[in-house]
This record gives C-alpha cells, structure tokens and sequence, in this order.
C-alpha cells in the first residue's frame, strides 16, 4: 500500500458527511483529531484497511459530530463587510468605524476609534477594501 499523507476522505453518518484527512503514518493505533477550524485528521498506520479506518470513523462519528458543533460556536459572526461609510470594522480585538473620504493620496489612517481611509479617484467599496487590507 503506498502511503498517502493528507487524502480528502468522507463518511455518511446518518444525514451528516463527515470530511476528513487521512494521514498514514509509522505508528499501531488510529488517532481521530477534530480541531477549532472544523478539520478532522485521522492518523492510521501505514497497512491500514480503508475499510476498517470507515468503521472506526463511524465508531466515533457521534463524538466527532459533538466536537465540530462545539467549536462551531465559536466562529465569528460577523456579517460581510460592504466597506462604506460608517460600518464597524474588528481590528486587534476591538471595533472601530469607517470614515472614507477622497483626497490627495491613497492612505488609512487610525485615530481616535475611527479608520479613517482616503481614496485619490472617488472612493468605492473595492477601492477601500484593497487599502484596508493593506
């Protein structure tokens, strides 16, 4: 069996699909690993049986769906930026809000709580997004 590191692999657990990695590596046991991102890595000896690594996924598949609700919790949920006038942006934990204006030179600056860009062509949300995120 050639061993293959990091192989997208699925499994149907009742109405949930299951995605995960499947590294094969020198070791004896199967090694499941859910973690804050929502990724799942199983780690298997190198002569494992996809068939056996199936049943053990589906094994634990009620633990792994617990995990992954868990740390779905914790994903930010902040709605998409649309990049104008007065919206709140997350910056070093805390929030601060957007002025943008047209002026001589393409430049964000941050002072007293407010990201304040300026645009040299009219400003647009495309335009203020590629500043701010430089």
């Amino acid at each position: 069996m050639v061993a293959l590191q990091g192989v997208k692999q699925t499994v149907i657990y009742g109405r949930e699909t299951i995605e995960y990695s499947l590294f094969y590596s020198k070791r004896k046991t199967l090694e499941i690993s859910v973690h804050p991102d929502s990724t799942v890595i199983v780690k298997v000896p190198i002569d494992s049986d996809i068939l056996l690594i199936e049943q053990k996924i589906n094994k634990r598949a009620r633990w792994i769906l617990k995990q992954l609700n868990y740390f779905k919790q914790f994903t930010p949920r902040t709605p998409e930026r649309c990049y104008i006038n007065g919206e709140t942006h997350l910056y070093l934990g805390k929030q601060y809000r957007l002025r943008v204006t047209q002026g001589n030179e393409n430049c964000v600056k941050l002072s007293r709580g407010i990201f304040k860009v300026t645009c040299r062509e009219e400003p647009s949300p495309e335009i203020t997004k590629r500043l701010l995120q430089k």
